[in-house]
């Protein structure tokens, strides 16, 4: 069975990477356009023409710059695009990180919470309603009233709360903070969706009957098999994170990848746009190849011994049968 778990991941990987390659492709595609596209004024009024032999040209370009010694080129500051690139995604990824290892951590803890506390003792309607709150909470509304409350009390003496820039460690706080809003909400409710889900299952009444107590039932039972579903929307929220960051950056000044890439696009310098999107890209693969691999680990010590010294399974021949 370990060996199936083993098969199943490098099909899932496998078909992660074919997406990523035409993610990878129409990004190229789209963020060369412009360098494709002239204004030409015809009848007093300004007409956008597209050459697609320049696009074609620029296409060809870009792939042998990426596979020769100039890499993606250069900025208008002298610098090569990789060198620049690498120089805000480090700095990012100090917001980065630590927003995903929060959004999961605490959203994990926050559906279970729900849960236990409120899903079980109150009726369906309200458990409807607390959902619909989660999944509808109003980040960027938050972001920029709690802005409001700091600058508010950074007019009335409190200097000491700066926490825009990037100078310092404190810095990160805010941006950090921003990005874990929705992303904590959203796994949240599915953690608090799928475990009443499970909780209708025949196997936790049996487990309940037996006089089993109720966190050993949803950390033994009901977790173990919802791992997989809320696995997937880990990956969601890893996309959540990335799709936040630019414009979290640019609100909280946060002088990071995010904030470069709307400031490239705005000067329309498609090789640096293209530098951003595909660091962007690289780390979204690793995330999600390493949240893969923690499920990996997850099935391979964690739920399949738990099969093995189960009372429903027997081994038979080496495989493991439902009785």
């Amino acid at each position: 069975m370990k060996g199936a778990v083993g098969t199943l991941m490098i099909h899932a990987v496998f078909r992660q990477l074919v997406i990523y390659v035409v993610v990878l492709l129409s990004i190229v595609t789209i963020a060369l356009l412009p360098l494709a596209i002239t204004p030409n004024v015809v009848n007093y009024q300004l007409v956008w023409d597209i050459s697609w032999s320049v696009y074609s040209e620029e296409w060809k370009n870009w792939w042998i710059r990426l596979f020769s010694l100039e890499g993606l080129g250069t900025t208008s500051v002298g610098t090569t695009v990789v060198q620049s690139v690498l120089f805000y995604v480090k700095r990012s990824l100090s917001i980065i990180i630590p927003a995903l290892l929060l959004s999961l951590c605490v959203g994990m803890l926050l559906g279970v919470g729900i849960y236990r506390w409120v899903g079980q003792r109150a009726p369906s309607i309200t458990r409807k309603i607390l959902s619909t709150i989660l999944y509808s909470l109003p980040d960027f509304f938050i972001f920029i009233g709690l802005q409001v409350i700091l600058l508010q009390l950074y007019t009335n003496g409190w200097s000491f709360l700066d926490l825009y820039g990037h100078e310092s460690w404190y810095n990160a706080i805010l941006p950090v903070f921003a990005l874990c809003i929705f992303p904590i909400s959203y796994l949240a409710k599915v953690v608090m969706e799928e475990l009443g889900r499970e909780s209708k299952q025949d196997y936790t009444r049996t487990a309940r009957a037996k006089g089993t107590k109720e966190r050993w039932v949803i950390s033994r039972h009901m977790l173990r098999n919802t791992l997989r579903t809320i696995t997937v929307h880990s990956v969601a929220v890893c996309s959540m994170i990335l799709s936040s960051l630019p414009i979290i950056e640019m609100l909280s000044n946060y002088n990071g990848a995010g904030y470069h890439l709307m400031e490239t696009i705005a000067r329309n310098e498609s090789f640096l746009v293209i530098g951003y999107l595909l660091a962007f890209f690289c780390i979204m693969v690793v995330m999600t190849w390493f949240i893969s691999t923690v499920y990996y680990l997850l099935m391979k010590e964690w739920i399949i011994p738990s099969f093995r010294s189960s009372t429903y399974y027997v081994e038979r021949g080496g495989e493991m049968h439902v009785e």
